[in-house]
This record gives C-alpha cells, sequence and structure tokens, in this order.
C-alpha cells in the first residue's frame, strides 16, 4: 500500500480562521452523544466546515474534513497541555478565543 502524500502545515492565519470555524459550531462537534443521528451531525457538521474553510482561504491546497478535524484536536491538546507557557482558551465571557500572551521583552 503506497503512502499518502502529506500536506502542507497550516499557516497561522489557516489556524485562526478553523478554531473560529470549530468555535462557530461548537454545539454540534463538541456534543458528547455517540447516536447514529448525533455522528451523522457531527459528520455534517464538519463537511460544511470544512467547505467554509476551503472557501475562505486562498490557498490552492483543500482540507478534508478529517484533516481539519484533527488539526482542531492536535491545537486543543497544545492548548490545555501549554496553557502557562503560550496560548489560552478563555471562557470567562461565555466566549472562547485563542489568545497569545504579549512577548516577554
Amino acid at each position: 500500500m503506497a503512502k499518502r502524500a502529506r500536506s502542507a502545515n497550516l499557516t497561522e492565519t489557516e489556524k485562526v480562521l478553523l478554531t473560529d470555524l470549530c468555535l462557530k459550531f461548537e454545539s454540534v462537534i463538541e456534543s458528547k452523544r455517540t447516536d447514529a443521528v448525533s455522528r451523522k451531525t457531527k459528520e455534517e457538521a464538519w463537511q460544511t466546515l470544512a467547505a467554509e474553510f476551503n472557501a475562505a482561504t486562498t490557498a490552492a491546497i483543500h482540507r478534508e474534513p478529517g484533516q481539519l478535524k484533527h488539526v482542531s484536536d492536535t491545537l486543543v491538546l497544545r492548548i490545555e497541555s501549554r496553557t502557562c507557557a503560550g496560548l489560552l482558551l478563555l471562557m470567562g465571557t461565555g466566549e472562547m478565543r485563542l489568545v497569545r500572551p504579549p512577548a516577554s521583552s
């Protein structure tokens, strides 16, 4: 079996766009329900998210829903493991945003 070609990494701008789109679909894609209807709804949400992502980016690289889900999961893990060293997830206002602390001089 041949290995698939690896896609280019997402740029910082693409990561911010992906984060914003994930927040838009958060209630669906973060649902803990695992029944058939919920799984189908999640799949449709990831398809829509991928379509919006690909429409909003200027890169010639088409990203599949599975690729975007993997990147999203990786970003969340990095945020959770590096809150003291870099990215923070703020939920105090009911809104979630990726925030980069000011560069130390």
